[in-house]
């Protein structure tokens, strides 16, 4: 599906201009034509950053073992062969579904994986994704941490913004009008060079490139792993948008949270969230 959508806006792309060179056209007319283009042409550069950010899942993050695999059915988890969940694993389960509602869950998720990191430099690791099941329009979310022993505080803390993040990913999904307007605005040349930086940074050093890519950057963009590409920068903002108040600010940062306030679902999520944690 995403070649084919890179396919036909660039398609786009290449006749517009020529339709509007072919005969007199009005001059509302034609600047309204080259905004197009600008907004087709942008939308192009966030489909293939996803893209590029999709084929490399295997340097984004860090080796694990074996995932253990679940379906959702009617909220629950099920194993082949009747076994029963890892206590740890509906302990997750149940925390994802506390925090963006099993309403969302049942909903959206229909396999489950959870898998551990094995590197002892790392301490209270976790890291997440959602993949897209096409055929029948629901998701898997993907779980991985440092360890097999139970959680602990900080990192029942560090997942609640996760599932937030993750959360955002597929409502970005659905919300498509608002996700394109949001990297026509707010992303530009500038941007996506920024992020060819960032991204082969975070490919040779990992995390902490991020942290460093960052600094300059705070008053755009809400972390280091929002510079990556236009998609997690909507999802790091969201949460930004989640659990805080609506900002009095006027730096661009400030000016993509409010622009959140402008989606009735977004907003209508947010309360929802906010809600269960207790915000």
């Amino acid at each position: 599906m995403l070649k084919k959508t890179l396919v036909s806006i660039f398609v786009l792309a290449m006749f517009v201009p020529n339709i509007s060179f072919a005969a007199p056209v009005a001059t509302a007319h034609y600047q309204a034509l080259l905004k197009q283009i600008e907004v087709l042409t942008k939308e192009v550069h966030r489909l293939q950053a996803i893209l590029a950010e999709r084929q490399k899942d295997s340097t984004v993050f860090v080796p694990t073992t074996s995932e253990i695999q679940y379906k959702v059915v009617n909220g629950k988890l099920t194993r082949s062969v009747g076994a029963k969940p890892n206590p740890t694993h509906q302990q997750l389960f149940d925390q994802l579904k506390s925090v963006i509602g099993s309403r969302a869950v049942d909903t959206y998720i229909t396999e489950y994986r959870v898998g551990y990191v094995r590197d002892a430099s790392l301490e209270n690791y976790i890291e997440g994704y959602v993949k897209l099941i096409p055929e029948d329009d629901t998701w898997v979310l993907t779980l991985r941490r440092d360890g097999t022993e139970p959680l602990n505080n900080e990192e029942r803390k560090l997942f609640n913004e996760l599932f937030v993040h993750e959360y955002a990913h597929v409502l970005a999904h659905y919300e498509a009008v608002f996700s394109t307007t949001f990297t026509a605005r707010f992303w530009n040349t500038v941007s996506y060079n920024a992020s060819k930086r960032v991204n082969r940074l975070y490919e040779q050093n990992g995390y902490g490139a991020l942290e460093d890519a960052l600094r300059g950057q705070e008053a755009s963009f809400i972390s280091g792993y929002a510079l990556l590409n236009p998609d997690e920068d909507i999802a790091e903002t969201f949460v930004a948008f989640t659990k805080q108040d609506y900002p009095r600010g006027n730096t661009v940062l400030d000016a993509k949270i409010k622009f959140f306030y402008t989606n009735p679902t977004l907003v209508k999520e947010r309360e929802q969230i906010r809600k269960n944690l207790g915000l």
